[in-house]
């Protein structure tokens, strides 16, 4: 099939941002609907594109030459206003010396006559009309004009003077459809990386764009006019040139420099992509640029044109769009139309971008269609205007302007070229021709020579390969030689009789060593002594030590870790496989289809132990043939065949039929002849799969035996789920309701949510563990009769129940991943790894697909902050006691109010009707139900948020002009639903289907049935969590599902449960915390899993301190409210004080609580204490605390000595006296220091809080040993007490008569050792930076205090972002709690198992832990960071300390 070749002309050699933007439009439109072999561009000057090495530009006078090559099918002119006749199209002294307009338009038209091929106009403007003296010329060119279209009505308007006004089309500037090639999520990432190299603002910016001043005073006027609406809208404003050719930016630049700090100006030059990221990410565009104003037009920017010459460009796009007001002509209009545009309408571009795609089909058609012989002019007319009557056109059109010589010439080069082309002869041509042939040949014999080189080269390499693999066999037969001569000197030596005389004393040495080796204690004994043999006493001594503080920190990881990890995996070579085994085995068959007779009797032959079979077979099966079969088989015991009614498949049989013969017996197998043909097809490889997890082989079988005898916890093993099953068939799907019923009537505890069971049902189980079901002696009539049902039978219950059953009853589960050769023991997530490894962008890109998206609304698209829906009604009774005064079951009573209003109105029951039967079935009135509704849509209200990431696919599709249907089953009306989306930032939506309102469900089909009815017709997927109604349902009607994972399903999921799922069954105080943490914060995205594991991760600050520190901060808040009660003042230590104290009252003001009076007060462990330092015995105790370092560090940091001696490693207090007595020297002039800084200190004291001597003051610090505390006791010689966190047992203030009360008191080292808390006590002050150094000391200069800090803020940065997190986690506590009837019972211990567990259970992403870093000099002399694998805080070695 024909490539077409197109020609483009226009201004691509100008750095302009809307003429470069021209070619990648008409490029990506064309190859749409046109098979494109080539588009070159040509420009006057020609070269590389501005910004662009890859794309070459060529000069309009090598057209001829590319003709040859390329044989163009078409001309296309445009898009810009090239439409003129003047030679004003940008800066010439800049940029080019000769610059014709013409040579864009008219020639063109002569090069389309000559080679007989169609030119088209690409809306191109018309800036200027045309004189009188042109129009005769411009008229009867134009006739030779294939398809002529202009961008606005003044530019037909101009051109109509020259051409018939219905042969002019007018369509939208083609850049108008940039948003449809380019989506903004692809240039935020663009945006994102300019972010740090422009310093662009975080927050919302507005650009501002002018291309020249209308007068001297403007730049002035506007850049006051900026700065008004910058601190009115809360905007930034980034200054950004766009047309480097028409000098924007020295008119930026004049604006810049009224206002520098106020104003972001993009100084460095950008591509076309960077301005387009830069306007599509702002909230609104002001400027004079054409193509700015439509850039911000087609991503839904508003913008404000700004006309200062009556451009027929800029009126003429405002008028297209109807938004003529949105114009400014003089700068003192601005204020006004810029409030009149912020709070108007959103432009929609989808109608313009549909006429500019018509505009591009009509040129395609006109190329495709077009015939030489049916123009409307032919080459004789208009050789006539060019030669004969070329003098007179020549006379009138310039004449024009006489001063303007340079156009004269131009045209005159017109004619020349144009008579060359008439004159151009055929020797030429074929001189030409013979040159490619030549080429052409001598390119053909340097690919023959090639390829002879290349067949030469391998044939080489096929040799040496030879060779090398005789050589291979050389050595083979060597090392097989070898090896027959080491087997035969072993043979000779243990079959002489020496070696046979030695065997009791060998077998002796064996079991000795083997003891030693198995026992703990005599193993240590054993390294003990040969340690003590190689390295001497000392060094025994020490490595003991060493062990047993390592003992210690594996002990306590085992005590924190107790319960987190309930995986445990075997490598396939690490188990037994006995030859002996002490228990029995039974196995079932359940034989339906009797053709698979053979295959089964090879897999059961596998078994290697003695085993009785069970064969189950439908009614009309052939028993003799299977029994005569079966007793074939090596191991077979007791065969016992039946026909069974054909009730409950393969369950049933197990269960009730040969229920006493199973339950006799040790070890169960049970499979089955499955072929799952309601699927369409046999399911053979399915069947062949789970047959392999179970009869593989004999090793595998003693393998499996093997672990069920060492280890009597094992109750059921079973393959892990077969690949191709989706993983919602990991839940509870169409049974979800039985399997409720049957777990409660065997009192085993049922949970919703993804878990491991046999799926298929092959699986090897212990009697023991199915005590529970052979107690429940089920019989047929509990199973229904057979329909051919593929889920929501007993059958089916049975199938999952037996996972929960086993468990309930203290067995664990085993996995058998043949694949990998692994046995997991618990859980296995291998078959959602297909889940756990989309990302947001991948779900974007699927769901564009499209062209009805509908969205489940509750758990999809939003969430609760509340942990399980039903909490809402334990809130809402606290409200109503503290109302009300009156004690109830709300949450009881309110259900029985929905059951009986369900009764009444069936599926068209709403939270109207439920609140209308509320007072049958409590004491309340009707006015008070009606009171108590309210609350409940107030409490939905205010505890509902967006999951972010759905929030964002939700726009996503909007902007792609999706039709979006939001489908849910759910008694809240449709308005309050409205509501609660709106508030969490949903609009847009096209329909919403509310079960309540249209009498239909999604859980029973019938909404589905109706849905489909109507929109069956479109392209449609439906997103949802609910693996029944919105994945099981619709995918069994034929229509596509797309599971998304709710907040709570991942999180019971994740290793993150066996912690801190606990606290999920609690009171509301918990439910609001896990709510926040895991529906708020760390599993609100249903895409934040690690791929392999899907466990969460936290790979953003904000993430970091809202899941992981604000509950331990606001525990810590909350107690401190309650225990300072009776304080004057508290001061918040600096440091960590700097946002203790922000968030201490942020936190008790959202609780309508008035905070005790607290200052921030400045001071540090090195300021206090040499303040309070007056003798060598207070210089000793300084010393005497923990530091491990250099000596220069030490004595720099705390006590301000510049030392001149040996940088020698010191540990306190180890080394105390030897670092003393080294310091005796610097004693004279460290107390006179000391008495400076106390004179300061005191002036700093005496105006922070005056009167301090009969005031209750207390400090508040994180902790941990009071030191700050204590030294200010000394230096004031007052009674301060202090409020910590964590204290540890060691605790100064108290050695001199002062309290100390702590959070978490950790007065012995057995709770220290235990601490969870106290193990991220490095963490806590990562996070809690300040946004200045340490405190060294104060200085005071005449009456004026200063502190003096050191250079050490580089943390806050990261920790600022942290403590956002922390501060918004707050104040959506604080709007939850404000309902509790009673103070708020905090958990300290919930607080303290959310840090650690998600500081230390693989949560954090490299990145995050890379981030976060601790510099504390005063203790140490290096920065420690977090190391993931040994769980510890280690000091970062530098390149430096290294080398």
């Amino acid at each position: 099939m024909e490539k077409y070749n197109i020609a483009q002309f226009g201004t691509f050699d100008l750095e302009n941002y809307g003429d470069l933007l021209f070619p990648f439009v008409l490029d990506r439109s064309f190859r749409e609907r046109l098979d494109i072999g080539h588009i070159i561009l040509f420009s006057p000057v020609g070269g590389k594109m501005p910004f662009s090495e890859n794309i070459t530009v060529y000069p309009i006078d090598k057209f001829d030459e590319l003709q040859e090559i390329f044989h163009f099918h078409a001309i296309v002119i445009g898009g810009g206003d090239l439409i003129r006749l003047d030679d004003n199209i940008a800066d010439k002294k800049k940029y080019f010396a000769d610059y014709a307009a013409v040579k864009l338009w008219i020639y063109p038209i002569f090069l389309a006559e000559k080679y007989k091929i169609p030119i088209l106009w690409n809306c191109p403007g018309v800036p200027f009309p045309f004189r009188k003296e042109e129009i005769t010329f411009i008229s009867e060119i134009l006739k030779r004009i294939d398809y002529l279209s202009v961008r606005d009505d003044g530019s037909k308007q101009l051109l109509s003077s020259c051409c018939e006004s219905d042969k002019i089309l007018v369509y939208p500037d083609s850049v108008i459809k940039i948003s449809s090639l380019i989506e903004k999520q692809s240039l935020e990432k663009i945006r994102i990386n300019l972010k740090y190299r422009l310093n662009l603002p975080d927050k919302a910016y507005m650009v501002f764009q002018i291309g020249n001043f209308a007068n001297e005073n403007d730049a002035k006027i506007y850049a006051d006019l900026l700065i008004k609406i910058k601190k009115k809208y809360q905007l930034e404003i980034v200054l950004m040139p766009i047309g480097y050719v028409h000098q924007d930016a020295l008119n930026m630049r004049k604006l810049y420099n009224y206002y520098p700090d106020e104003f972001i100006f993009v100084k460095q030059k950008l591509a076309p992509l960077e301005m387009l990221s830069i306007i599509a990410g702002a909230c609104f565009f002001i400027g004079s640029s054409l193509h700015g104003n439509i850039t911000a037009f087609s991503y839904q920017i508003k913008s404000i044109g700004i006309d200062f010459g009556n451009s027929v460009k800029v009126n003429g796009f405002f008028s297209y769009i109807n938004r003529p007001y949105a114009i400014i002509k003089e700068p003192e209009q601005l204020i006004e139309t810029f409030y009149n545009i912020w709070n108007g309408p959103v432009p929609n571009p989808k109608d313009l971008i549909q006429q500019v795609e018509t505009h591009f089909s009509n040129m395609v058609e006109t190329i495709t269609l077009w015939d030489s012989h049916l123009q409307n002019i032919n080459s004789s007319i208009l050789l006539r205007f060019v030669t004969h009557q070329y003098d007179e056109i020549y006379k009138n059109i310039f004449t024009i302007n006489s001063q303007t010589k340079k156009q004269k010439e131009d045209l005159e080069k017109v004619k020349n070229q144009y008579e060359e082309i008439i004159l151009k002869n055929k020797a030429e041509s074929e001189k030409r021709l013979a040159v490619l042939k030549s080429d052409y040949d001598n390119l053909l014999i340097q690919n023959k020579n090639k390829i002879n080189d290349l067949k030469e080269q391998t044939k080489k390499q096929i040799d040496l390969a030879k060779k090398q693999i005789d050589l291979a066999k050389e050595q083979i037969a060597i090392l097989t030689t070898e090896k027959n001569n080491i087997y035969t000197q072993y043979y000779t030596v243990s079959n002489s009789t020496c070696w046979k005389m030695t065997k009791p004393l060998r077998v002796t040495l064996d079991f000795i060593k083997t003891t030693m080796s198995s026992h703990h204690y005599t193993y240590l004994l054993l390294k003990g002594f040969k340690y003590l043999k190689n390295n001497g006493f000392l060094n025994t001594v020490r490595k003991v030590k060493e062990y047993r503080t390592k003992s210690l920190n594996e002990e306590f990881q085992k005590l924190a870790f107790k319960d987190s990890t309930t995986n445990r995996y075997f490598a396939y070579h690490e188990l037994g496989e006995p030859q002996k085994i002490k228990g029995s085995i039974a196995v079932h068959l359940h034989l339906y289809y009797e053709d698979l007779l053979p295959k089964f009797f090879d897999y059961i032959n596998h078994i290697p132990y003695s085993f009785d079979l069970y064969v189950s077979c439908r009614e009309n099966a052939n028993i003799q043939k299977v029994k005569g079969t079966f007793s074939k088989l090596n191991n077979v015991q007791i065969l016992k065949v039946s026909s069974v009614p054909n009730k409950g498949r393969d369950i049933a049989p197990f269960y009730v039929f040969f229920r006493k013969d199973l339950m006799q017996h040790d070890y169960i197998l049970h499979i089955h002849t499955k072929k799952s043909l309601y699927s369409g097809i046999e399911q053979s490889d399915w069947r062949e799969y789970l047959l392999k997890g179970v009869l593989a082989s004999p090793k595998l079988v003693k393998k499996i035996i093997g672990l069920f005898e060492s280890d009597p916890k094992v109750g059921l093993f079973f393959p892990e789920t077969y690949p191709q099953m989706p993983m919602e068939a990991l839940t509870w799907l169409a049974n979800e309701g039985e399997g409720r019923i049957f777990l409660n009537s065997l009192g085993v505890q049922f949970e919703n949510g993804f878990f491991n069971y046999p799926v298929g049902s092959f699986f090897w189980v212990r009697s023991e563990a199915l005590q529970l079901l052979w107690d429940r002696k089920l019989t047929y009539a509990d199973f229904p009769e057979e329909h051919g049902q593929n889920d929501g039978t007993l059958a089916h219950v049975l199938e999952r129940a037996i996972s929960p059953i086993v468990k309930h009853q203290g067995f664990k589960l085993a996995i058998n991943d043949f694949q990998d050769q692994i046995i997991c023991i618990g859980r296995s997530w291998k078959i959602c790894r297909r889940y756990f490894g989309l990302t947001l962008e991948t779900v974007k890109l699927w769901l564009t697909r499209y062209e009805v998206i509908s969205f489940d609304i509750f758990d999809t698209l939003i969430t609760r902050s509340v942990y399980q829906p039903d909490d809402i009604f334990i809130m809402i009774n606290e409200k109503i006691y503290k109302k009300y005064r009156i004690k109830v079951d709300f949450l009881s009573l309110r259900k029985k109010a929905e059951q009986r209003a369900n009764e009444i109105k069936h599926e068209f029951c709403s939270i109207n009707d439920i609140y209308e039967q509320l007072p049958y079935v409590s004491d309340f009135t009707p006015e008070q139900a009606t009171d108590i509704k309210k609350i409940e849509i107030e409490m939905e209200l205010s505890v509902c948020i967006p999951r972010k990431d759905m929030l964002q696919i939700f726009n996503y599709l909007k902007s792609h002009q999706k039709k979006i249907i939001l489908v849910s089953d759910m008694y809240l009306t449709s308005d309050i639903i409205t509501d609660i989306l709106n508030r969490c930032g949903y609009f847009g939506w096209d329909d919403m289907w509310v079960s309540c309102e249209k009498g239909l469900r999604k859980d029973t089909g019938t909404m589905w049935t109706a849905f489909f009815r109507e929109y069956g017709k479109y392209q449609t997927i439906h997103v949802g969590d609910n693996p029944h109604s919105d994945y099981q349902i619709v995918s069994d009607m034929g229509h596509n599902s797309f599971y998304i994972m709710s907040p709570r399903v991942a999180f019971q999921m994740s290793d993150i449960y066996s912690e801190l799922g606990k606290y999920t069954k609690k009171q509301s105080y918990y439910s609001v915390t896990m709510g926040l943490l895991i529906n708020g914060g760390l599993f609100n995205s249903p895409f934040n899993h690690n791929k392999k594991t899907g466990e969460p991760e936290i790979t953003d600050l904000y993430t970091l301190g809202y899941s992981v520190f604000a509950p331990v901060l606001l525990t810590f808040c909350e107690w401190l409210n309650i225990n300072s009660k009776s304080e004057n003042c508290l001061l918040f230590l600096a440091r960590e004080g700097f946002f203790l104290q922000k968030l201490y009252k942020v936190y008790l003001q959202g609780l309508g609580i008035t905070p005790n009076k607290s200052v921030y007060f400045l001071t540090s462990r090195r300021a206090s204490s040499i303040a309070s330092l007056r003798t060598r015995n207070d210089v000793k105790m300084i010393l005497s605390e923990y530091y491990h370092g250099g000596i220069i560090n030490l004595l720099r940091d705390r006590f301000g000595i510049e030392a001149n001696i040996p940088d020698v490693e010191v540990n306190m207090g180890k080394d105390v006296e030897q670092v003393l007595a080294i310091m005796d020297q610097f004693l004279p002039q460290l107390f006179q220091q000391a008495e400076i800084e106390r004179s300061a200190y005191l002036s700093y004291i005496n105006n922070t809080i005056p009167d301090y001597q009969h005031k209750k003051i207390s400090v508040v610090d994180v902790g941990y040993a009071g030191s700050i505390q204590y030294f200010l006791n000394r230096l004031l010689n007052v009674p301060i007490d202090g409020y910590y966190l964590m204290l540890q047992r060691n605790r100064k203030p108290e050695k001199i008569g002062r309290k100390c009360k702590a959070l978490f008191d950790l007065d012995t080292q057995e709770k220290m050792d235990n601490s969870k808390l106290f193990h991220c006590q490095l963490f806590l002050e990562a996070v809690l930076a300040a946004p200045f150094g340490q405190l060294k000391y104060f200085c005071k200069k005449e009456d004026v205090v200063e502190p003096i800090y050191d250079e050490d803020n580089k943390n806050y940065l990261i920790a600022e972002q942290v403590q956002k997190g922390i501060l918004d986690y707050c104040k959506k506590f604080t709007e939850a709690m404000k309902v509790m009837a009673s103070a708020i019972p905090f958990d300290k211990d919930l607080a303290e198992d959310i840090t650690f567990v998600l500081t230390h259970n693989e949560c954090l992403s490299d990145k995050m832990i890379e981030k976060i870093r601790v510099h504390d000099s005063y203790c140490s002399d290096g920065t420690l960071q977090f190391n993931k694998d040994t769980k510890k805080w280690e000091k970062i070695v530098s390149k430096e300390e290294a080398e």
